[in-house]
Order: C-alpha cells, then structure tokens, then sequence
C-alpha cells in the first residue's frame, strides 16, 4: 500500500495516526516479502513533531503462504500494511478465478484435440 503525501503532514500536524492502525500482534505485509507478526513499536519524533512510526516484526510466513524462517525485521509504518480477513477473501476469489480460467482454456484445448 502506499500512503498518499498528505498523510504524512497530517501526521506531523497530530491529525493522523503515525501506527497506521498497526498494533502488536496484527499480521501485516511489508517492506520484506512475506507475511509478519507485528512484535513492536516505536514512536518517532522530527523537529519535536510526531512522524510515521518504526515497526518491528518477525517473519513467520513466505508470499505464497509457506512457512518461513522466523526473520526478524523492521521497517517505517508506511510500508506497512494490516492483512485482514476481507483482503484474504478477495484474494481467494481472485486465485480461484485464475485457476478456472486456465483450467478452462486447458479444456477447451483438449476439447479440440
């Protein structure tokens, strides 16, 4: 996900949340490929003004949803996003209709054999 400009001076002004919603425990994806569990964060501060927070969080799944090695990371709260089950659904509709369609092009293909 990538954070409109504005949000970053709405922060600075105190009107944002410089978390993003991110709290410990969520499931997020990140800068680092994979699926992370948010093990901490840590306030910001420039010229004396609040600015995007610092997340920390282990690695605990590859993209494709394997298990991985439990890879320690961190990085800014901007490249972080929140995975929530309504996400997971759409991208469940999405791979279940790729998966028809090539399943259906296979068909038709056998079909004209």
């Amino acid at each position: 996900m990538t954070h409109a400009p504005e949000i970053f001076t709405q922060i600075s002004k105190g009107l944002a949340d410089p978390d993003f919603g991110i709290r410990p425990g969520d499931l997020i994806t990140a800068y680092h490929k994979g699926y992370h569990r948010v093990t901490g964060i840590q306030r910001r501060f420039f010229d004396k003004k609040p600015t995007t927070s610092w997340v920390t969080y282990t690695q605990i799944l590859t993209i494709d949803g394997k298990e991985s090695p439990k890879r320690k990371r961190d990085g800014d709260a901007s490249h972080c996003t929140i995975v929530t089950i309504d996400d997971l659904e759409k991208e469940r509709i999405i791979a279940i209709k790729s998966t028809n369609d090539r399943i259906d092009t296979l068909i038709a293909l056998v079909k004209g054999i």
